[in-house]
């Protein structure tokens, strides 16, 4: 299965590096991958999500990383040292993900697919921070709100360091720095 899913991915990146998103057909992909067209959709529900699979293989890199810190860790330490630890992989990617989100811009679709795959990352790390707090998110804000922010800071200090050659880690941490501040401020203020 593993193998289906990176055999279409690899046909689906070389196509649309040769000829461009919107001129690359699901039907081509899947001749070049060498699988049917309904195979295609049991991996990827659109030709757009299959530009996202390098965003949901380093989730499940997060993921993996975060369920590995020291079960007595503090929930949000836990998140914040897993993110710190994965930097490293996210920036060993950089130009992979630059090229993504040069296709991204080009398909212009709704946006919708990037919004999903922001949701699921949030819900599945809440859903980890939940089981850390032995709580249900559903009832719970906490891992919600602590996830969104986490994720929100990671991504933001992530397209600060592509596009400025910084180091990812020191500028998440920068960011998280301030965001405490303005809070703190905010709920003194």
């Amino acid at each position: 299965m593993a193998e289906t899913r990176s055999a279409l991915v690899a046909a689906a990146t070389d196509l649309f590096d040769r000829q461009g998103f919107a001129e690359t057909t699901v039907e081509e992909i899947c001749e070049r991958a060498d699988v049917a067209q309904r195979t295609f959709f049991r991996y990827f529900p659109t030709k757009e999500a299959v530009l996202y699979a390098e965003f949901e293989d380093l989730q499940a890199q997060l993921l993996a990383r975060l369920a590995e810190r020291p079960a007595d860790e503090p929930p949000l330490e836990a998140l914040h040292q897993a993110l710190r630890g994965h930097a490293a992989v996210v920036e060993a990617r950089f130009g992979a993900l630059a090229r993504l989100a040069k296709r991204a811009e080009e398909c212009r679709g709704s946006g919708a697919e990037k919004a999903v795959l922001r949701q699921h990352m949030t819900e599945a790390v809440a859903g980890a921070l939940a089981a850390r707090l032995g709580t249900d998110p559903a009832v719970d804000p906490r891992p919600t709100a602590w996830a969104g922010l986490m994720i929100s800071c990671f991504g933001a200090a992530m397209r600060t360091a592509m596009h400025d050659g910084s180091d990812l880690a020191t500028r998440f941490d920068e960011l998280l720095a301030h965001t405490a501040a303005e809070l703190a401020a905010l709920r003194a203020g």
